[in-house]
């Protein structure tokens, strides 16, 4: 939930392209700056900015329009310096841009971390321009947020609120999220609920986080009845919703009844079949039925092939559980063959060579898959873990001295092992211990 909703605070953040967009005069679309916003839609930054920079150079009456547009093109190529140049000469030729062009240098701000930069801009702007002030404290909240500095975050949004009271409709989750990281959990409960009665017509996503909120405080039957609310104010979180209920269910393990709910929902809301079968998969773990939940993955990965490696990562697991080692194998070898790209490539690899050693007892063959990791992840955070893990299979090949090699390289340079350990090695091969300092 908490993740989920960051995502929403970074979607409410003052951008550049944001204000570039509400800052486009109606009547100023003219063949050429419409072809840029044609440019910028495509994502063909490049191309619209050399078109809004003739547009700047032959018409005058759109310089405006132009400018915020152009800086909006080199905020998202990242090219933050030239952005900032590009508004400050639009504050200087178009005055009237003031508001939105130290906002949007203020974004470019918080993209390089210069915080201070913000802090001092937005007080600039809140002298020059008393009636932005509003938004500058939102602007200031954002960039208190992005320093970890959640009480100082929420002061800013609550003044800005008290300020332009009608603010609340569109900065409430932010309010709410503050309050959260602020530990607050039961306050950001109470103002949810009551931003649910202000505003009927937001009534649903209130509800929907609200029940979102409640579920992590482990308060299920109460989520339970705000995302019914939800359900009720607005047939369109019908999914969302139907989901918040299924994982409350499966909290309290009513697997049974979680099960039914997400039956009736796939049929109801197709679009969101993808979730309902991860749900419906836990589901059936907890109803033991391993056979149906590796189908149940596999259709996930049929739907959403970019998933693909954490399905296979889960169904390798359970096939694990199952005893059907081989297979587990395979489905972690697939990680590596069918989603080279994937994060998870290095740590589906240390899994297989657990599991050979573990599992099918084939020491040779793990060795050489703990070989393969070291040669191609020296720098994967594992490292000194797999170290270790390949000592311990000369250790059992009772091949001392070549584990010795990998106990003091992982004790060396990642503090993991022990002396007893390369000792022992030491007096099962023979010789006498090459260390006198035994870690207790």
């Amino acid at each position: 939930m908490v993740a989920r909703y960051i995502l929403a605070i970074s979607m409410l953040c003052l951008s550049v392209g944001v204000y570039a967009a509400d800052a486009v005069s109606p009547g100023a679309q003219t063949s050429k700056l419409d072809a840029a916003v044609e440019l910028m839609h495509k994502g063909a930054y490049s191309e619209a900015v050399t078109v809004l920079k003739d547009v700047i150079a032959e018409q005058p009456g759109l310089k405006k329009d132009a400018y915020l547009r152009l800086s909006e093109c080199l905020y998202a190529q990242k090219h933050f310096d030239e952005a900032v140049e590009i508004l400050n000469k639009a504050v200087k030729d178009c005055p009237e841009t003031k508001k939105d062009a130290y906002l949007g240098i203020s974004d470019c701000y918080i993209a390089q971390n210069k915080f201070d930069d913000v802090l001092s801009l937005m007080k600039k702007l809140i002298t020059e321009c008393p009636e932005a002030k509003p938004d500058a404290n939102l602007m200031i909240a954002h960039c208190f947020y992005m320093q970890g500095k959640p009480d100082k975050e929420l002061a800013c949004l609550k003044q800005a609120i008290a300020e332009l009271p009608e603010m609340k409709k569109t900065a409430w989750q932010r309010v709410c999220s503050s309050l959260v990281r602020n530990g607050n959990n039961e306050e950001a409960v109470a103002y949810a609920k009551q931003v649910a009665v202000d505003f009927p017509e937001i009534k649903a996503d209130a509800c929907i986080w609200v029940g979102d909120c409640l579920r992590t405080l482990n308060k299920h039957q109460e989520a339970v009845d705000y995302y019914q609310k939800a359900l009720d104010a607005s047939p369109k979180v019908k999914s969302v919703a139907s989901l918040g209920i299924s994982d409350c269910l499966l909290a309290q393990k009513k697997y049974d009844e979680a099960f039914s709910s997400l039956q009736a929902l796939l049929k109801e809301c197709p679009e969101a079949k993808a979730d309902i079968l991860l749900k419906t998969a836990t589901c059936l773990d907890g109803q033991k039925k391993y056979g149906e939940e590796l189908d149940c993955l596999q259709s996930v990965i049929d739907e959403r092939p970019e998933m693909k490696a954490d399905m296979l990562f889960r169904r390798a697991g359970i096939l694990n559980g199952m005893k059907r080692y081989s297979d587990a194998v395979t489905e972690l070898g697939r990680v590596g063959t069918e989603c080279a790209d994937s994060p998870l490539v290095p740590a589906a690899r240390a899994e297989m060579a657990g599991i050979t050693i573990t599992g099918l007892k084939d020491t040779a063959k793990a060795r050489k898959i703990y070989e393969s990791f070291l040669s191609d992840y020296p720098a994967d955070p594992q490292y000194g873990g797999i170290l270790y893990e390949l000592a311990h299979i000369y250790y059992l090949d009772k091949k001392y001295l070549e584990a010795v090699k990998y106990y003091e390289e992982a004790l060396a340079l990642y503090g993991v092992g022990s002396y007893w350990e390369i000792d022992d090695c030491y007096k099962r091969a023979g010789r006498k211990p090459a260390s006198v300092q035994v870690n207790e």
